[in-house]
This record gives structure tokens, C-alpha cells and sequence, in this order.
């Protein structure tokens, strides 16, 4: 087996590893809250009343076995900084892997310290708590804006020269496999490029990013459906010719915005790794006073 079907095969291993722990997470996460519901709507001023009080309540058996559970989760994300700083942790996977973990655990850690909360935060407790949900919704920011930088198949990040290479490298394979004119080349281009967008706000040019990706497809349905009704192709290479167009696509959009991306990545880690040390901080000294005050699991 050559090195490429060899990646191909333990992206497949992973992937399936990665949707049972999903899986298996989201699962045990609606049945507790299924399971505890009727406490969760009960008011607040009344649930020392509720038959389950003493179990879900943050320091009942269940609660805090969830803020226990969540606490390790959110402990556990910072793997993902030690496997690229230290280099002990380098041999173990590709960074990419490392990240889609890390994004796990910055989902699921934080859904299980809410029901460990019981929807209810006050005092310090309560920045730790919304800096984690800021950490939460940055870190989806943050992969989104990371699926738009492109990689190469070791998962290094492609300089704006080297992109622009792959670019007319398929533009290339485009004209001599369907003799597709210039003229269509920058039709397609004028789609994905907007020269408007370099003036534009941060928040813009993200909105506009999302949109693109949503309706790429669905604006270049026109003229792929003009072209290849020319060259009348196969069932086969119809889909090769219609999956093409919209790298090409993708990557006119990638090479356009390469610059603006990297701006957006390097203001997001600004944003995002202070939240993060805010609420680690506030969740030690949580979990310090709590043990100290008689909290414990068992």
C-alpha cells in the first residue's frame, strides 16, 4: 500500500474514531438532560423542593460528576498547544488531528459544565462561565477560518506564491482537458473575487465568506450547465468537469482572500487564548475552594 492510500485509510480510522466519540458524547449528554429535565425547568427558587435536588444540583452525586467530567474536557483542550510547542508531542499525529480533538473537547466540555451548573451561574464563577462559552463560539470562528487557509497534504500552510501556483497549474489542466476559454476562466473568477471586499469590514468580509461557500455551487450552476451542455460529456466526466470548476472556485476565493484570512486568524488568536486563560484561571480557583470546602465526588 502506497503512502497516499495509507493516509487515506487512517483518515478513515480517524474519522470513524472522532464520530463515535461524538456519538457517544452527545448521547450521554441528552439522556441526563432528558433525564433531569423536569428539575432544569423547575425555577430557580424552588428546586431545593424538587425529589432530584440533591443529585443534580452542582454539588449533588450526577451535578458534580458533569462538572468533573466537563472540567477534564476543558483541561484536556490544552493538549492541542503542547502538541505544537513541545516537541516530544510532535511525533504523535498530525496537527490537524490534534486540532479536530481539541475542537471535541471545546464543544463537549463546555455543554456538560452547563447542565453541571444547572443554567445557573453567579458571582466570579459566572466570568469563568461566559468566558468559556466566548471560548466555545471563537474556537467555531476559529476553525471555520482555519479550513479557509489552505494546507498541503502534510498539513503545512501554503505561502500566497505557492497557492497562486496551484491555481494556474489548474487552470492549465482546465484548458488542455476541455479546452475551457479565458473568458470563462474569468467569468468564474469574477464570481468568487470581490474587489469590494478588500475595503470592507471584519464582520463583512466574514458574512460574506459564509455566504460564498453556501451558494458557490448555485452560481456557477449556470455556466458549468452552459458548458457542458457544449461538450456533451459522459455521466463521469460530467462530475469530474462540475467537481473541477468548483476548486477552481474555491481556490480563486482562497488566493483572493489569502491576505485578508491570515489578518482574521492572527486577530482571532488574540481574542480567543485571552478568554481562555481567563477561564481556566477562575475555573482552578473554583475547583481549589470547592475541594476545600468539603465539595468532593465521592
Amino acid at each position: 500500500m502506497n503512502a497516499q492510500a495509507q493516509k487515506k485509510q487512517n483518515d478513515v480510522v480517524f474519522n470513524f474514531f472522532l464520530a463515535m466519540m461524538y456519538t457517544a458524547a452527545i448521547t450521554v449528554l441528552l439522556y441526563y438532560l432528558y433525564d433531569g429535565l423536569s428539575f432544569y425547568l423547575t425555577p430557580f427558587i424552588e428546586r431545593a423542593h424538587h425529589e432530584d435536588y440533591r443529585n443534580l444540583r452542582p454539588a449533588g452525586f450526577r451535578g458534580h460528576g458533569l462538572g468533573i467530567l466537563g472540567t477534564a474536557m476543558i483541561l484536556l483542550l490544552f493538549l492541542y498547544s503542547a502538541r505544537k510547542r513541545f516537541r516530544v508531542f510532535q511525533k504523535f499525529g498530525r496537527v490537524s488531528r490534534w486540532l479536530n480533538i481539541h475542537i471535541f473537547f471545546g464543544i463537549m466540555g463546555p455543554l456538560f459544565i452547563i447542565l453541571h451548573s444547572t443554567f445557573k451561574v453567579n458571582g466570579l464563577i459566572s466570568v469563568s462561565f461566559w468566558s468559556m462559552i466566548a471560548v466555545a463560539l471563537s474556537g467555531v470562528l476559529g476553525r471555520y477560518l482555519y479550513l479557509k487557509i489552505p494546507h498541503n497534504i502534510l498539513g503545512r500552510q501554503l505561502s500566497y506564491d505557492e497557492l497562486n501556483q496551484k491555481k494556474m497549474i489548474l487552470n492549465r489542466h482546465l484548458k488542455k482537458k476541455y479546452h475551457i476559454p479565458e473568458k470563462l476562466l474569468s467569468q468564474i473568477e469574477q464570481i468568487t473575487e470581490r474587489r469590494d471586499m478588500e475595503t470592507r469590514s471584519t464582520l463583512a468580509v466574514i458574512f460574506y465568506l459564509i455566504k460564498e461557500d453556501l451558494t458557490r455551487r448555485s452560481r456557477l450552476r449556470k455556466l458549468i450547465e452552459e458548458y457542458s451542455a457544449e461538450l456533451s460529456l459522459e455521466s463521469d466526466d460530467l462530475q469530474y468537469f462540475i467537481k473541477i470548476i468548483l476548486l477552481k472556485a474555491k481556490m480563486d476565493s482562497e488566493t483572493f482572500f489569502w491576505k485578508r484570512i491570515h489578518s482574521l486568524f492572527h486577530y482571532w488568536h488574540v481574542i480567543h487564548k485571552p478568554f481562555a486563560y481567563i477561564m481556566l484561571l477562575i475555573m482552578v480557583v473554583h475547583v481549589v475552594v470547592a475541594v476545600m470546602m468539603g465539595y468532593t465526588w465521592l
